[in-house]
């Protein structure tokens, strides 16, 4: 098990609304998010329990990105990890924000230790597979080395992580990989 820092890619098709825990109700217009976390554990704690939690479809909520992910609308559709002792969450987080059109005001960050706006930042009406790229160049601008996981069709399964496809850090697909 890994500690370290990822981006989760979320596709919203079509746009909904979602009760998003105390936040309340939130409109997400369609197209890529990226959630931004840190995994400092080990077991559900760890880049591999964290990733596998939000994959999953079926769980009961406690983060508001488990809310949004809820919405039958929401997919996780990749997620670009590192593994790091160090903190780089908050780093992370104001680099990736940079590339996006806005971001989903206190979306978590309740508990951010640098006082971020959101962890959770829409990129437009992107594919998931323009947006990888971007992402795995912020991992490389702050030297970590990122590799990416790809989502099964079935987002439902409970074992999904163990199910998704891992690509280098290079972004280059396993054979018969796709991304949408």
């Amino acid at each position: 098990m890994t500690t370290g820092v990822y981006v989760v890619l979320i596709g919203v098709y079509p746009s909904c609304v979602a009760k998003i825990g105390s936040l309340g109700l939130i409109r997400f217009e369609k197209g890529t998010y990226g959630y931004v976390g840190s995994a400092q554990g080990r077991g559900p704690f760890s880049i591999e329990g964290r990733l596998g939690r939000h994959f999953r479809k079926h769980k009961a909520p406690r983060w508001h990105i488990d809310y949004l992910l809820r919405n039958k609308s929401a997919r996780c559709v990749a997620g670009v990890i590192a593994s790091s002792k160090t903190r780089f969450e908050c780093v992370l987080n104001r680099s990736v924000q940079n590339l996006a059109l806005y971001s989903i005001r206190r979306f978590g960050s309740s508990d951010c230790r640098e006082a971020c706006r959101s962890h959770l930042t829409f990129f437009g009406e992107v594919k998931t597979a323009e947006v990888i790229p971007l992402v795995t160049r912020v991992f490389q601008s702050l030297h970590l080395r990122s590799q990416v996981v790809l989502g099964m069709p079935s987002s439902d399964c409970d074992n999904s992580v163990h199910a998704a496809r891992r690509l280098s850090f290079t972004g280059e697909a396993e054979p018969n990989a796709t991304i949408p």
